[in-house]
């Protein structure tokens, strides 16, 4: 215990206690004049603030929301985690079932002339994570992330056959 002891005690808790609401008051008022005076100074005036946003890194944040206030999370065909549809990258992948060879091996022996071996149609949701570690995106540069139009296609031409020597 510190202050007095006795019959002046009570008076002297009163006297204290006024005095450190007193120095209570004065530290509070200086802080906020000085936070006030600092959010001037830097240019976050009660009628600047509103104007002032913070930068971004692309238009649409990395989503495709546009509105939404939620969108359904899909599994990364990757990793197996949770990630935001319209966030998500994906890419529909069409395989043969079976490699080349086999697939000649099947069209000579099967029965039926013209017959089309089915295909794998799977379509792939990955994280951007994933995306980018697999490299099914690649990251590109401030100039180029402005750039929003989708990338050329590289499509092979259909090799025409030649009669050779004749």
């Amino acid at each position: 215990m510190f202050g007095p002891r006795g019959s002046f005690r009570r008076n002297w808790q009163r006297q204290h206690f006024a005095k450190v609401q007193e120095w209570h008051g004065l530290l509070v008022e200086r802080f906020f004049s000085s936070l006030c005076a600092v959010w001037y100074l830097h240019g976050f005036a009660a009628a600047e603030r509103n104007k002032l946003k913070m930068t971004k890194k692309r238009r649409n944040a990395g989503r495709s929301k546009h509105g939404r206030g939620h969108t359904r999370r899909v599994w990364c065909y990757q990793c197996n985690n949770l990630v935001a549809k319209d966030k998500a990258t994906s890419r529909f992948l069409v395989r043969n079932l079976v490699d080349a060879s086999t697939k000649r091996d099947i069209e000579d022996n099967s029965a039926i002339k013209g017959y089309e071996i089915p295909k794998l149609y799977v379509k792939t949701e990955y994280c951007v994570s994933c995306a980018i570690h697999s490299h099914i995106v690649h990251v590109r540069s401030v100039e180029e992330r402005r750039v929003r139009e989708a990338p050329q296609r590289f499509r092979p031409r259909p090799q025409q056959k030649t009669g050779g020597a004749q």
